[in-house]
């Protein structure tokens, strides 16, 4: 049995998070588009992680002598250290494909750190929207190979953005939704978080945002689990928070700049929101 990830488990997003925070993925420094010949024929066997995406042609292949492959454009292999198999494709219809060896590392000594294989994906997804992905994969094989300075920091970050729409692409293939946000969501964040002390309205907001108020209201429960009056809120003391902290900015002088007629509403609503009034949030600092 191909063991993987379980997106039914509410904690496994965290726990995939962790995974590639402590032990970073690395790029080989194998990484390659392949426009693969009429005669071609793959019999891997594999010494450490293998990211296999096809974007054009047909074929077939089993995998560890268990798994039947039915490849085509958006076929993902996500193959670990020691599998084996046989993939070929259809001549008159060769494949394209984007490919990156990798593997998890200890930040702290550089050495090879096995995953719990019940946080990776499976090894065979067929890619609903493979749009995206393909264009991310592109990005980090520029990115492996580019001789400019940081590119190893770039290589990295690009290969923890591919998996992480791997992981995606493989929950949603399972039915489960690794909800995003939605794109007029974040426009109307950014727009609240630009200027906290403007007096949004749930009118105006949806109106700059293409939608209508019953569908920002919906999305702000939704996604965010919270109204957009009390987001409101949220984002001002946010903002109280850091000007608290980097500021020499008086306690009158931030409820102002924030858009409070009454600091002392201000007060309140900070100890309600972190337990503590600015005052002795900031001495704590």
């Amino acid at each position: 049995m191909d063991e993987s990830v379980d997106y039914r488990d509410p904690d496994c997003w965290r726990r995939i998070e962790d995974l590639l925070v402590r032990t970073p993925p690395v790029p080989s420094g194998t990484a390659d588009v392949h426009h693969c010949g009429p005669g071609w024929s793959w019999r891997p066997r594999i010494p450490d992680f293998d990211l296999w995406l096809v974007f054009d042609g047909v074929g077939q292949g089993r995998l560890n002598d268990d798994l039947d492959l039915s490849l085509e454009a958006g076929s993902l292999l996500v193959l670990r250290p020691g599998d084996h198999g046989t993939i070929d494709h259809d001549p008159a219809r060769p494949f394209s494909v984007l490919s990156c060896h990798f593997s998890f590392r200890d930040p702290g000594d550089g050495s090879i750190a096995p995953p719990d294989p019940g946080l990776l994906p499976r090894r065979f997804i067929q890619v609903g929207a493979p749009g995206q992905l393909t264009g991310a994969f592109r990005h980090l094989v520029r990115a492996v190979h580019d001789p400019s300075p940081l590119r190893t920091v770039e290589a990295r970050a690009r290969l923890v953005e591919v998996l992480a729409e791997i992981y995606r692409q493989d929950a949603s293939a399972q039915g489960v939704a690794a909800t995003t946000l939605n794109p007029q969501l974040a426009d109307a964040i950014d727009l609240i978080r630009a200027s906290p002390a403007k007096r949004h309205s749930l009118a105006g907001t949806a109106a700059a945002v293409g939608l209508s108020t019953r569908q920002l209201s919906t999305l702000f429960s939704r996604q965010l689990h919270t109204t957009f009056r009390d987001y409101l809120v949220e984002s001002r003391l946010d903002r109280a928070r850091t000007l608290l902290t980097e500021t020499t900015m008086t306690i009158h002088q931030i409820a102002r700049s924030l858009g409070y007629g009454d600091p002392f509403l201000f007060s309140r609503q900070f100890r309600s929101r972190y337990g503590i009034p600015p005052s002795h949030y900031r001495d704590r600092g």
